[in-house]
This record gives C-alpha cells, sequence and structure tokens, in this order.
C-alpha cells in the first residue's frame, strides 16, 4: 500500500513538473524576438536622447556591423525608418 502511495505521489510529481514545464515553454514562444535591428524606433530615439556623442556613435556602429550580417529586407528598411526618425539626433 505505501509503495502504490508512493508511486502516486512521484506521478503526481512529474505530472506537476511537465504542466509547469508546457507553461513555460508556451509563454516562451508567446514572446517572439525582435528580427529587425531597431525593435521599437521611438523607444530607441529617446533612448539616445540622453546619451553622449560618444554612446550615440557606438550605437551607431554597433548597427553598421548589424547591418553586415543581415541582409534582409526587412532589416534594411527598419534601419530606413530608424534613420529617418533619429536624423535630427545627428545634424
Amino acid at each position: 500500500m505505501l509503495c502504490v502511495m508512493l508511486m502516486q505521489n512521484k506521478i503526481i510529481q512529474l505530472s506537476v513538473f511537465f504542466c509547469l514545464l508546457f507553461m513555460s515553454f508556451c509563454d516562451a514562444r508567446a514572446e517572439e524576438p525582435c528580427a529587425v535591428p531597431v525593435c521599437n524606433i521611438p523607444a530607441q530615439i529617446e533612448s539616445l536622447r540622453t546619451m553622449t556623442q560618444a554612446q550615440r556613435y557606438k550605437f551607431v556602429n554597433e548597427l553598421r556591423s548589424t547591418l553586415k550580417t543581415k541582409q534582409d529586407k526587412a532589416s534594411f528598411e527598419n534601419l530606413r525608418d530608424f534613420a529617418l526618425q533619429a536624423r535630427a539626433l545627428f545634424v
């Protein structure tokens, strides 16, 4: 009888574990990763406003290096949109 109760307890523990694992997997899939260099353009522009010129220069250089690895149309369009909106910060 004790063995049966212990096995049932293990089965319940495993069931809870797999349920939690499945829920965390579903949560992770719900948050799609950003596929473009600048995900939130308005937020990034606000962040750039608080940076020094050297920090902004470093950010732009990192974007340029990102462009070397991403050759898809969405990335180019994203960088174009970002550049048009952030232009006033660099003039």
